[in-house]
C-alpha cells in the first residue's frame, strides 16, 4: 500500500482510537516522504467529553518503542518526522489529565508500520557487439520494489538517431539484441517507478566498430552508466514508437513559422471509435489557436516553441503533458518528450532538416489520457525545417551601348521552398557598400535592365538578395565593378600630309 502524507491506525485501549481502513500492523505502507501526519480520533466509552492526553510510541528498523510525542486528545493527530529511509513502527496510548494509562495497558506492540524509502532506483546497462552491427542489452535495477507496469526501455542509433522502444522490455531485469550499422553509436535508456513512486532512470552507450568484431563471452564489459535523473547532455531529445489507437486532430500555434501550405494527400487511417477511459474521469483536452489541422507551417530554426491550450481540466487536473512526432506524416508515431513545468510552450528541437508532424495528450491527476496517435493518422500540425539557403547565380552585368546606355543584369536561382516574391536587387558606389535598392523583394524576372542617367558614378557594384519561405537568405555579388562611362569620345580633320614612303629591305 502506498500513500503520501496521511495516516492512520487504530490503538487497543478503553478509550477507542477511530478506524480508517488502514492495512494491519505487519504489512507496512509505503511512502517517498520524510514528513507525515498521523490523525488520530479519541472515543469515550462512558458519557462525557474526552480529556487527556494522546501518547505516541515508535521505533526504527525493529528497534523498541519508545514516546517520542505527546498531544492533547482533541489534537486529532500527530505530524512525525523522520531522517531518511527506514522502516517505522508506531503504537498509541491514551492517559488522563494526570499522565495515567486509560484502558490497556498490555506491553506495546507495533500497530502501524510504514516503510519510507525517498533512494530513486537506477537502471544498470550493459552493452556489447557480438556480431557484425549487432548488439546485446543487458539490464538490471537496485531495487526490489519496482512497479512492472512503469519500466520503459528505449534505444537510439547514432547522435541524430530517435528514441525507440526496446521490443518486450518491459520487466526491471533481462536482455534483448538490436540490430545497427557498423561505425555508429547506439544509445540505451531507461525510466521507471518504484512502489514508493520515487521516479528513477538510467543510460548506457557503446559505439560499434566498421569491421565483424570477435566473439565476445556472456558477460561482457562495455560503457554504461546511470544516474538518479536522466540528463542527455546534448544528446536527441527522446521519441518512443506508440501503439494503435486513432488520435483527435488538435491545432498549434508554432512560435517562428513564416508561412503555411498544403500538407500532402490524406492519408488513410481508422476512424473507428475508442475509450479514453472510464466515463466518470475523462482526460484533459489540449486546444491551441493557430493554422488548420494538417497544414504545414515552415521554419529555419531546429528549436521552436509550440504553444497549447489545456481545456476541460477536471478537480483532479493535470500530472503529464506529452508531445508525439512523426517523420512521414502519420506512418509512425514517436513519444518526443513530457513538458515537466506542465506549462505552455512546449519547446522542440529536431537536431536537424525535415518534415515533422506532431500530436499532444494529457494526462490527468488520475492517470487517464486519450491514447497515444497511431501508424496511419495524420498530424494535427506538421513543421518543415529548412535551414538550406537558396542557390543564386549573378552573373557579370553588361552595358549595352545604344540610346543614353543600359546596365543588363541576369540571374539564376533555385529553391523546393521558394518565396513569392523571392528577389531583391542593390547597387552601391563601393563593394562595402551602403547598398541602394533597385528594386525592392518582388517576383523572379530573372532579369533587369538599368537605364545609364546622366551624374551616375563611374564605377557600381551589385548585388543580389534571394529568400525562401522559411526565412534563409542567400547573397549574389558582383565580384568586379561595372564601368560607366558616358564620355562619347569625338575627332576632327586637321590636314592633308605626303604618306611617308615605305621602305623595302
Amino acid at each position: 500500500m502506498k500513500f503520501k502524507n496521511l495516516i492512520c491506525f487504530s490503538a487497543r485501549a478503553a478509550v477507542v482510537l477511530a478506524l480508517s481502513g488502514i492495512a494491519a500492523a505487519d504489512t507496512p505502507l509505503l511512502t517517498n516522504t520524510t514528513s507525515f501526519r498521523i490523525p488520530f480520533a479519541v472515543e469515550s466509552v462512558g458519557v462525557g467529553p474526552v480529556s487527556g492526553y494522546a501518547v505516541l510510541f515508535a521505533s526504527t528498523n525493529g528497534g523498541p518503542l519508545e514516546q517520542v510525542q505527546k498531544v492533547d486528545a482533541s489534537a486529532g493527530g500527530f505530524q512525525f518526522e523522520v531522517a531518511g529511509d527506514g522502516l517505522y513502527s508506531f503504537a498509541v496510548r491514551v492517559t488522563d489529565n494526570a499522565g495515567n494509562l486509560v484502558g490497556d495497558a498490555s506491553p506495546l506492540q507495533p500497530e502501524l508500520q510504514v516503510s519510507v524509502d525517498i533512494t530513486a532506483p537506477r537502471f544498470q546497462f550493459q552493452l556489447a557487439e557480438t556480431a557484425n552491427g549487432q548488439v546485446n542489452i543487458s539490464w538490471k535495477t537496485n531495487s526490489d520494489d519496482v512497479d512492472p507496469g512503469s519500466v520503459r526501455l528505449e534505444y537510439a542509433e547514432g547522435i541524430n538517431g530517435r528514441w525507440r522502444p526496446l521490443q518486450g522490455a518491459t520487466t526491471s531485469s533481462g536482455q534483448t539484441t538490436v540490430q545497427s550499422l557498423p561505425g555508429t553509436s547506439v544509445s540505451v535508456r531507461g525510466f521507471m517507478t518504484d512502489l514508493a513512486g520515487n521516479k528513477g532512470t538510467g543510460t548506457g552507450q557503446i559505439v560499434l566498430s566498421a569491421d565483424t568484431p570477435a566473439a565476445v563471452d556472456n558477460n561482457p564489459i562495455a560503457v554504461s552508466g546511470s544516474s538518479p535523473g536522466l540528463n542527455d547532455a546534448g544528446q536527441p531529445t527522446g521519441l518512443q514508437v506508440v501503439g494503435a489507437t486513432p488520435f483527435r486532430s488538435q491545432q498549434y500555434n508554432v512560435t517562428g513559422g513564416t508561412a503555411t501550405q498544403p500538407y500532402g494527400s490524406p492519408a488513410a487511417f481508422n476512424h473507428a471509435s475508442y475509450s479514453a477511459g472510464i466515463p466518470d474521469h475523462p482526460a484533459p483536452n489540449a486546444q491551441a489557436v493557430g493554422p488548420t489541422p494538417g497544414s504545414t507551417q515552415i521554419v529555419n530554426n531546429r528549436v521552436f516553441d509550440i504553444a497549447y491550450q489545456v481545456e476541460d481540466v477536471g478537480p483532479s487536473g493535470v500530472s503529464e503533458v506529452d508531445l508525439f512526432v512523426t517523420e512521414n506524416n502519420g506512418g509512425e508515431w514517436f513519444r518526443y518528450d513530457n513538458d515537466v513545468d506542465l506549462q505552455s510552450p512546449f519547446q522542440v528541437d529536431t537536431r536537424g532538416e525535415g518534415t515533422f508532424g506532431f500530436a499532444i495528450r494529457v494526462r490527468n491527476g488520475l492517470g487517464f489520457s486519450e491514447p497515444p496517435p497511431q501508424p496511419g493518422e495524420r498530424p494535427g500540425i506538421v513543421i518543415l525545417v529548412d535551414q538550406t539557403p537558396p542557390h543564386a547565380e549573378l552573373a557579370q552585368p553588361k552595358v549595352l551601348a545604344d540610346g543614353q546606355g543600359r546596365i543588363h543584369l541576369t540571374w539564376q536561382i533555385a529553391d523546393q521552398n521558394m518565396s513569392a516574391e523571392p528577389v531583391r536587387l542593390e547597387s552601391a558606389v563601393s563593394a562595402a557598400g551602403p547598398w541602394t535598392p533597385l528594386f525592392d523583394w518582388q517576383m523572379d524576372e530573372r532579369s533587369f535592365e538599368m537605364p545609364i542617367q546622366p551624374g551616375m558614378p563611374t564605377t557600381l557594384h551589385f548585388r543580389l538578395l534571394v529568400r525562401d519561405t522559411a526565412g534563409n537568405v542567400t547573397i549574389a555579388q558582383t565580384t568586379q565593378p561595372v564601368l560607366i562611362d558616358q564620355q562619347r569620345p569625338t575627332a576632327r580633320l586637321l590636314r592633308v600630309q605626303p604618306a611617308a614612303p615605305t621602305r623595302r629591305f
